[in-house]
C-alpha cells in the first residue's frame, strides 16, 4: 500500500492526489461539513476521530466502501467483501489522520 490514496477536497469530481503533495490542502482547518450533515450520507461511525463511512453495492457483488472527514477528505476502495473494502477505507483515514495531526 503507498499513501497515494483518493482525496476530494469537496464532493465533486474524483481525483487521485499523491499525499505528500497536499500537506497544504490537508492541512487547511476550516470545516465543510458538520457531523450531523456527514452522517446522513455516511452513517458508519469509526475509531478515526472525525471520519464517517458508507458501504455501498454499486454491482452485484461488488462493493464500494467510501469515507469522509469533516473536512472533505475523502477515501475509497472497492472490493467483492464489503468488510474488506470497509477495513481497507478505515486504515487509508488512519494514515492520512496520522499524517496529519494538526486537523
Amino acid at each position: 500500500f503507498s499513501l497515494d490514496v483518493l482525496l476530494h477536497p469537496s464532493p465533486r469530481k474524483l481525483s487521485a492526489f499523491p499525499l505528500h503533495l497536499n500537506r497544504t490542502l490537508m492541512n487547511s482547518r476550516s470545516l465543510r461539513s458538520t457531523p450531523e450533515e456527514l452522517r446522513v450520507t455516511y452513517p458508519l461511525d469509526s475509531k478515526v476521530r472525525g471520519w464517517f463511512f458508507r458501504v455501498r453495492e454499486v454491482s452485484a457483488g461488488c462493493y464500494t466502501a467510501e469515507g469522509r472527514d469533516l473536512y472533505g477528505h475523502e477515501v475509497s476502495r472497492q472490493s467483492t467483501d464489503p468488510d474488506a473494502a470497509l477495513a481497507s477505507c478505515i486504515s487509508d483515514a488512519q494514515q492520512i489522520r496520522e499524517a496529519t495531526p494538526n486537523i
